[in-house]
């Protein structure tokens, strides 16, 4: 039960574990929003979990950290073991105190009948008496052990199920956090006013869901649209009551604060209007005063625009013996190289339905195409260079690869010209294991889609049964 270190066994936890769990948390947010008394706000809130919801799935995989309490289940099944084989030492001695005991009769009878070799029987009951005591003995020492194993059993049952428990919460916080992150993207995008007041006050809730105070504001105070009857900061609220739930929130909090607010104010101006967005973001990127001058100002934004680092250190946070040293590796090792790849990614696959819709797409700062591919294929090369340092990096690399076979599959990728030569050139640069990832992920939406259209399929056929 430790933390997936290949991509076999990484999927194999993604569909027995992070998926079930991921569904069973978005059915309970998509109870809620179904629920919200304004139409524009409930539209948008089951759009965003409805059309989003890979982002929870992805972002869910980094609660298998955790996993790393759950060795626990290896110090159970040898406590098991231990156990068995105490218990195997416990029958011996008794076989061996029958064995004596009957040898002990045995001598007294031969004493009783034999008067003449009463002495020698009496030598034997001696020696059968210590034989008796000695197993006796054997075992009271094998109960012992027994006992002491079946102690060592219990605890390490606690501890693997105080694991499973933290792992609960760590990925409870995910779903939630990516779901207000979703769910406000979708307002910002589908917002008429464009009002800067306004972005800046619904992502409130992103930095009130990190901070364990009671602190509330009313999000939607710039906008028409108020009453979601309270779904947004029940969202807060479930991502702080995860966080009290952490075993060393104080050490990663001023951190996390970091990355959540550069996510936040990126969501701001990208989503201003078209006239003013670009200055804005540049203003913001020249006053970061950033230690990786090798950035664009259009790179440093898709850095800011993930959440896995934030996911990370929630993660680890469970954990008993993290410390501060562990904590800048891990934010180093997501942010900026990791995070800029997934958004720079996300964005590589959208230039089509972007410059239709009139979005702003980083990907079309690049000079050209072949510039493009340079930088794109530079983030690969440091983004999995910058996961050396971090505990488990091989799990974390996993990760990274992992983006790359799950972006390059979308089927966006195969309707857009030129983009399926493009996404091939950066799948070899990544390596079979991102092959590995690529084909499973078109494997599981082919699954998905066809189960889908069986779902639409099936209210026909049953009406056609009752007519």
């Amino acid at each position: 039960m430790n933390i997936p270190i290949n991509a076999v066994s990484l999927m194999m936890k993604v569909y027995r574990q992070v998926l079930p769990a991921v569904k069973q948390e978005l059915h309970h947010w998509r109870e809620l929003a179904s629920g919200i008394p304004n139409k524009e706000l409930r539209t948008q809130a089951l759009a965003s979990i409805d059309q989003k919801e890979f982002h929870c799935q992805g972002g869910a995989i980094l609660a298998l950290v955790t996993e790393q309490s759950l060795s626990a289940g290896v110090a159970l099944e040898k406590a098991a073991e231990q156990s068995l084989s105490a218990g195997v030492a416990l029958e011996k001695a008794a076989e061996q105190s029958l064995s004596a005991g009957v040898a002990l009769g045995k001598a007294a009878e031969q004493s009783l009948s034999a008067g003449v070799a009463l002495e020698k029987a009496a030598e034997q009951s001696l020696s059968a008496g210590v034989d008796l005591g000695k197993a006796a003995e054997q075992s009271l020492s094998a109960g012992v052990a027994l006992g002491k194993v079946a102690e060592q059993s219990l605890s390490a049952g606690v501890a693997l199920g105080k694991a499973a428990e933290q792992h609960q919460y760590c990925l409870r916080f995910i779903v939630a956090f990516q779901t207000i992150s979703d769910y406000l993207d979708n307002l910002c995008d589908r917002s008429t006013s464009l009002d800067q007041n306004d972005f800046a006050a619904l992502h409130e809730a992103m930095i009130h869901a990190i901070t364990p105070d009671d602190i509330s504001a009313n999000y939607y105070r710039f906008r028409t649209d108020q009453d979601d009857g309270g779904y947004l900061r029940q969202l807060v609220k479930t991502c702080r009551e995860c966080l009290q739930k952490t075993v060393h929130y104080p050490i990663i909090s001023s951190q996390l604060l970091v990355l959540t607010k550069l996510y936040c104010e990126l969501q701001i101006y990208k989503h201003l209007h078209v006239s003013e967005r670009e200055l804005k973001l540049k203003q913001w990127f020249e006053a970061q005063n950033l230690a990786q001058p090798a950035l664009h100002w259009f790179e440093f934004a898709a850095c800011a625009g993930s959440t896995l680092g934030v996911f990370s250190l929630v993660a680890y946070s469970f954990h008993e013996n993290l410390n501060t040293n562990h904590v800048e590796q891990i934010v180093h090792g997501y942010f900026p190289y990791v995070q800029g790849l997934h958004i720079l990614l996300d964005y590589f696959i959208d230039q089509e339905e972007d410059k239709l819709g009139g979005d702003l797409n980083f990907c079309s700062y690049y000079e050209t195409e072949a510039v493009m591919m340079e930088r794109l294929q530079w983030f690969i090369s440091i983004s999995e260079e910058s996961l050396n340092d971090l505990p488990h990096a091989k799990f974390h690399q996993l990760i990274q690869k992992g983006l790359l076979g799950i972006y390059l599959s979308d089927e966006k990728v195969q309707q857009q010209n030129g983009m399926k030569k493009l996404a091939k050139q950066l799948l070899q640069q990544a390596g079979m294991t991102s092959k590995f990832f690529y084909h499973n992920a078109k494997a599981f939406r082919l699954i998905k889609s066809l189960k889908n259209r069986s779902k639409q399929q099936s209210p026909d056929v049953t009406t056609e049964a009752t007519t």
